[in-house]
C-alpha cells in the first residue's frame, strides 16, 4: 500500500483496521467506533513527521489504536489498558463459545 492518501487507500487501511477494533463489527479487540478509527487513520496517514513509512501493516494499524487511545486520554474519555481489553474479550469470547459459567 502506498503512503498516498487517497479515498481507496484510506477506505482499504481504515477496513483492515475496522477487522481488528471496530466495536460494532470486531471479534477480535473491539473498542473504536468506525469514526474513531477513521480520524486517527487519516491523521496517521497524513503525519508529517512519521516514525517509520506507512506501508498499510500491523505497525501502522497498531499506531492507530495508540493514536486512538491517545485521543481519548487527552480528551478526558478514558479507557482500560489494552492487556485489560484482550483479556475481557479473552473472557467475553469463551463465554460466548460455553466455557465460562
Amino acid at each position: 500500500m502506498t503512503n498516498k492518501l487517497n479515498a481507496n487507500n484510506l477506505n482499504e487501511f481504515v477496513n483492515y483496521c475496522r477487522e481488528f477494533y471496530d466495536e460494532k463489527t470486531s471479534t477480535l479487540y473491539p473498542f473504536a467506533s468506525e469514526a474513531e478509527i477513521r480520524q486517527a487513520a487519516i491523521a496517521h496517514m497524513t503525519d508529517p513527521n512519521p516514525l517509520f513509512p506507512f506501508d498499510g501493516d500491523s505497525a501502522d494499524r497498531e499506531a492507530v489504536r495508540e493514536r486512538i487511545i491517545e485521543t481519548r486520554r487527552v480528551t478526558g474519555f478514558g479507557m482500560p489498558d489494552f492487556d485489560t481489553l484482550v483479556r475481557l474479550n479473552r473472557m467475553n469470547q469463551m463465554a460466548n463459545a460455553g466455557r465460562l459459567a
